[in-house]
């Protein structure tokens, strides 16, 4: 029986994708430029009305009051992911290293004129980028989905199917890897604090950060990029552990 409901958790995921490509088609047989962004948005909110419906799920009840500090400690932790890119991007990080170079994110403000395949008005993909996408898929992944999965498996393997599936959401090798890392962090923080606000803040602050960072590569100054990678990646287990994970009674 258990088995029986994730994996209708994963048809349904597949079904969300059908649906998306079939909306998709849909608006560029009307010469929509914006047919890919729009369509996300639309089977999206198709799917958390149904889904809320039909498997009774309180999503009001999953979003509670995120604190100030908190909400300092969860961009302190986005800063550094966002820094770690380079590492987490793992395809990415393979074919850097076999060509002696090394990743590193510096600060870029993003220029629309340098992204002209992006087919959509620039505020609005802006929006969409920091405010539409991190609510809906946050609605969508760890409201719905793992909250579905967690009643019929451990927390361990509720994040893992999750986390897959959002990956699975993002084609490309690179976006799959980065964002089955960024769902594992999404779901080990909903598991231990049980608030959806605190991972679409996350997701907020992540995406956000994106728009001021680029990746650059670089021959030079490998041993203390690893040290630089290195001091973050225990920084931010400590902030991880010692802050974000750990709730106080009254937050």
């Amino acid at each position: 029986m258990k088995a029986r409901e994730i994996i209708l958790v994963i048809f349904v995921f597949f079904l969300f994708v059908i649906t998306s490509i079939g909306i998709g088609f849909f608006f560029k047989s009307l010469n929509y430029d914006g047919a890919f962004y729009i369509n996300m948005e639309i089977t999206f909110l198709i799917f958390i009305f149904i889904l809320i419906k039909k498997w009774k799920i309180d999503i009001i009840e999953k979003i509670k009051k995120v604190s100030f500090i908190r909400s300092i400690q969860i961009s302190i932790l986005s800063m550094i992911l966002l820094l770690l890119y380079p590492v987490i991007n793992l395809p990415n990080l393979i074919t850097s290293i076999s060509d002696f170079k090394i990743g590193i994110m510096e600060p870029e403000i993003f220029h629309f004129e340098t992204h002209e395949q992006i087919p959509i008005n620039q505020y609005y993909y802006i929006t969409r980028l920091v405010l539409i996408s991190p609510i809906l898929e946050e609605l969508f992944y760890r409201g719905i989905l793992y909250s579905k999965i967690r009643l019929n498996a451990s927390g361990k393997t509720s994040i893992i199917i999750s986390s897959l599936l959002f990956g699975l959401s993002h084609p490309g090798s690179e976006q799959f890897f980065v964002t089955f890392i960024g769902g594992l962090i999404l779901g080990v923080l909903y598991e231990k604090n049980k608030n959806l606000l605190e991972c679409i803040l996350l997701h907020i602050f992540m995406n956000t950060l994106t728009l001021f960072f680029k990746i650059n590569y670089t021959t030079e100054n490998h041993f203390l990029i690893c040290l630089i990678y290195l001091t973050l990646i225990i920084g931010g287990i400590f902030i991880l552990k010692n802050y974000i994970l750990k709730v106080k009674p009254n937050e």
